[in-house]
């Protein structure tokens, strides 16, 4: 047995652990399906808010603690639970998975990088590699408006009815990682904006200044996070990232979700789309470098001078996601909106952890998800159940549920179940669940990737974390 058929096999299990899911139906049943129903359509929006690297671990002491009023709000109304996942935990994978309801295998990104024939090199994975519609196309071929904002493995921006922001879009990050490889100054060749990053094009320029926001950052702004320690006011303005120095990576990494998140914002304040996707990175990096500060009896050799300073960084910045949550709820309120959130898996402490390690992981990343830790999963507002039992949900089952929520019917060729437990009767009686045979027949792709101007740079920030070779 192959080891995607293992990882399919484990996680099917996984999502069926309370008897509550429903695989049945393969495309090898296509003829058995029913024809498609036309319910009334729905126009009440749905929020799918992706935040890597999330745990209820670390969520519920900090509702205990009551710094998280957004997060609280959600719980008290919604419906939560931990969110089953697999192995390899690789970003491109599994969020890829979450947006098409299918395994790696089936939609075709299996992670970060991809042969490009015509070179001999590799690029990282693009949108025209997927080889199954996602949420946006299946909901804007329905005449839904969508929006996607920083979601991987969306580059090139596909043309929908809304807009998408892709993952490469964020000027601050092509830059910053140009800038590391001695590229910005190639003569312009790789500077600039790539006219592939979003669509539509004339959106870009509506929200160019969040997306190349500039890489300088006030030490009270960085106070929030953590104290700067004194002589290190290189920090504030240093352009360029500096992969060993754990504050240079968490500077950068907070610059790029404020920037997707003020993008993002902006974009769906303007165009108001019935669907909104957006993807935050930040927690999983404060996770990676600052697991051993947070928990330092987890490792050895871990003194409380090294941890003081920096043992709420990741507190924090859960305090500032609970922040991004209340200013997308003020565009999307819970009292006409469905909000999800979402995590690919949470965190452990690493115990390959040594900060003289040869390889750059181990030696700089104190927190990892090897193993797959549960992520997490939250529904809320109109239309979701109030403590509902979200046993056994998956990453398979996120699309399914969307697809229900919003009206359209999931594909006989996504494994995953519907979590109607935390949907309300009266939207499925008006609303029945149903399948079609697939969303994606005759959906083109393509095995080569597309490389951006920012390409090189991003391989060689994934290889320093031991992503790829």
């Amino acid at each position: 047995m192959t080891r995607s058929a293992i990882i399919s096999l484990l996680a099917l299990a996984l999502a069926a652990a309370c008897g509550t899911s429903d695989t049945s139906k393969t495309p090898e049943k296509e003829a058995e399906a029913k024809p498609e129903a036309k319910p009334a359509p729905v126009t009440r929006p749905l929020l799918l808010l992706g935040l890597d690297g999330a745990t209820w671990d670390l969520i519920d002491p900090l509702l205990k603690e009551g710094v998280l009023p957004n997060f609280a709000k959600l719980v008290k109304g919604g419906a939560r639970g931990r969110l089953k996942t697999f192995e390899p935990t690789l970003s491109p994978l599994i969020w890829t998975t979450i947006a098409t309801g299918v395994f790696p295998g089936r939609h075709g990104i299996r992670g970060f990088a991809a042969p490009v024939p015509a070179t001999g090199g590799t690029a990282i994975v693009t949108s025209n590699m997927r080889r199954v519609k996602a949420l946006w196309n299946i909901l804007s071929e329905r005449g839904l408006t969508v929006g996607v904002t920083g979601w991987w493995a969306t580059y090139p921006a596909e043309e929908v009815n809304g807009f998408v922001i892709s993952d490469q879009a964020n000027d601050l990050r092509r830059d910053n990682y140009l800038a590391a490889l001695d590229l910005a100054a190639d003569g312009g060749a790789l500077a600039g904006s790539d006219p592939r990053a979003v669509s539509p094009k004339e959106l870009a320029a509506e929200i160019a200044d969040e997306l190349a926001i500039p890489s300088s950052v006030t030490r009270e702004e960085l106070g929030r996070f953590f104290a700067l320690p004194e002589g290190r006011d290189d920090l504030l303005g240093a352009p360029r990232v500096n992969d060993e120095d754990i504050l240079s990576v968490f500077k950068f990494a907070y610059l790029i979700d404020k920037s997707f998140l003020g993008a993002g914002a902006r974009a769906l304040e303007t165009r108001r789309p019935t669907f909104a996707a957006i993807y935050l990175n930040g927690l999983d990096a404060a996770e990676h470098h600052f697991w051993r500060h947070m928990a330092p009896d987890a490792f050895e050799g871990v003194s409380a001078a090294e941890v003081a300073p920096y043992k709420d960084v990741i507190r924090n910045y859960y305090i500032y996601m609970d922040e991004a949550i209340g200013r997308l709820l003020a565009l999307y309120p819970l009292d006409r909106t469905v909000v999800m959130i979402v995590s690919d898996h949470g965190q452990i402490a690493n115990k390959g952890y040594d900060p003289k390690a040869k390889d750059h992981f181990n030696r700089v990343c104190s927190g990892t998800h090897d193993r797959a830790p549960d992520g997490v999963i939250l529904m809320a507002g109109v239309d979701v159940v109030a403590g509902a039992d979200l046993c056994g949900a998956s990453v398979l089952d996120v699309a399914p549920t969307v697809l229900a929520l919003m009206g359209a019917p999931a594909g006989d060729d996504m494994p995953g179940r519907v979590l109607e437990k935390a949907i309300a009767p009266e939207f499925l009686k008006a609303h029945p669940l149903q399948r079609v045979p697939s969303h994606s027949a005759g959906y083109r792709s393509s095995n080569t990737p597309i490389p951006s101007r920012m390409n090189e740079a991003l391989q060689e920030k994934l290889r320093g974390l031991g992503y790829i070779e």
